[in-house]
C-alpha cells in the first residue's frame, strides 16, 4: 500500500502532469484552400503540426495540443519567425490567456480531403491590360523617312499551368498585343515563385522565355522597295513580378508588370541607296489576371 502511495504522489507532482492543459497555439486565418496548404506545408518544414478549425469560408489555424510548458515554448518560438502574430491559447491554466469557451479543433484529416480535391494544383487564367514596345529607327544608308508607328495599346493573355506546394508554379501562356498599326504575337513558358506570408495577398516574382511574331497593319514609308521586309520573329525573355490576392473561394486575382526582352527588327528600304532598320527590343506591360484553380 505504501509503495502504491508513493507512486502516486510521484505521478501526480510530476511536470507532465502539472502542465497537462489544452495548449494550442492560434497562428493565423485564411479564407483560401491555396494558402492553407502553403501554411501546412511551413508547418511540416518546422516539424510542427497544423490543425484547423472552419467557421463559415474562414480556416482558423492551430497547432498543438502541447502537453509540456518546455514543448509550448519551443513551438511558440518558432512559429513566431514566420507568424509574428501567433497566439498561445490554454483552457485550464490561468496564467495563460484563455478563450471564453472550448474551441472545436479539427485535424488535418479535413486538410487531407481538400487537399485531395485540390490536389492536382492546375490552375487557368485570362488577363488584360496595357503595353508599350519603344521602338529605335536606325539610318543604315541615305535618308529614309518613316511614319512613326503607335506602340502602345491594350493586350489579352490566357494562361495555364501547376502550382506546387513548394512556393513554384510552372505555366504556358499566349499574349496578344495590338497597337492599332503592329501586332505582337507573344507565346512563352512561365516560372514563377510565390512568397509565403500568412495574409491573403502573396508577392511573386517569375522569369519567362519564348517566342514572338511581330505583323504590322500598315507600312512604315509609302512607296517601298520589294525587298522591303515590315514582319518579324524573334526568341524572347523576361522577368515578372506582382502581387496575388487569395482571397477569394478558388480564385486567384494576379496584378503584375513584365519586361519582356526580344529582337524585332524590320527593315525599310527605299531604294538601293536609301536604307534603314526600325527595331523593338522590349515590351513593358501591366495586367490584371483572373485565375480559377482546380
Amino acid at each position: 500500500m505504501k509503495f502504491i502511495t508513493f507512486f502516486i504522489l510521484i505521478f501526480l507532482l510530476s511536470p507532465s502532469f502539472l502542465n497537462a492543459a489544452s495548449n494550442y497555439i492560434g497562428v493565423a486565418q485564411t479564407t483560401s484552400k491555396n494558402q492553407l496548404r502553403i501554411i501546412n506545408s511551413r508547418f511540416k518544414s518546422m516539424g510542427l503540426k497544423m490543425l484547423y478549425k472552419t467557421s463559415g469560408k474562414k480556416y482558423f489555424i492551430y497547432s498543438g495540443p502541447y502537453k509540456t510548458s518546455n514543448s509550448i515554448t519551443y513551438a511558440i518560438k518558432k512559429i513566431k519567425r514566420y507568424f509574428p502574430n501567433a497566439k498561445i491559447l490554454n483552457y485550464k491554466a490561468k496564467q495563460i490567456p484563455s478563450v471564453k469557451a472550448p474551441v472545436v479543433i479539427k485535424t488535418e484529416t479535413k486538410y487531407e480531403q481538400v487537399k485531395q480535391k485540390n490536389k492536382s494544383g492546375f490552375y487557368i487564367g485570362t488577363a488584360f491590360g496595357y503595353s508599350s514596345a519603344p521602338s529605335t529607327h536606325t539610318i543604315s544608308q541615305g535618308s529614309v523617312t518613316i511614319q512613326e508607328p503607335n506602340n502602345s495599346g491594350i493586350n489579352y493573355m490566357i494562361d495555364g499551368g501547376y502550382n506546387f506546394e513548394n512556393g513554384f508554379s510552372f505555366g504556358l501562356a499566349y499574349m496578344k498585343f495590338d497597337a492599332s498599326d503592329l501586332v505582337f504575337d507573344n507565346m512563352y513558358g512561365i516560372v514563377n515563385y510565390r512568397f509565403a506570408n500568412n495574409n491573403n495577398f502573396t508577392p511573386y516574382f517569375g522569369v519567362l522565355a519564348g517566342f514572338s511574331s511581330l505583323k504590322w497593319s500598315v507600312d512604315p514609308i509609302l512607296n517601298a522597295s520589294e525587298t522591303s521586309n515590315n514582319d518579324s520573329t524573334s526568341l524572347i525573355g523576361g522577368t515578372q513580378a506582382g502581387v496575388i490576392y487569395n482571397g477569394i473561394e478558388d480564385i486567384s486575382l494576379l496584378l503584375g508588370y513584365k519586361c519582356i526582352i526580344m529582337g524585332h527588327t524590320t527593315n525599310i528600304e527605299v531604294d538601293t541607296d536609301n536604307i534603314s532598320k526600325l527595331q523593338h527590343k522590349a515590351l513593358h506591360t501591366l495586367q490584371l489576371e483572373i485565375q480559377y484553380n482546380f
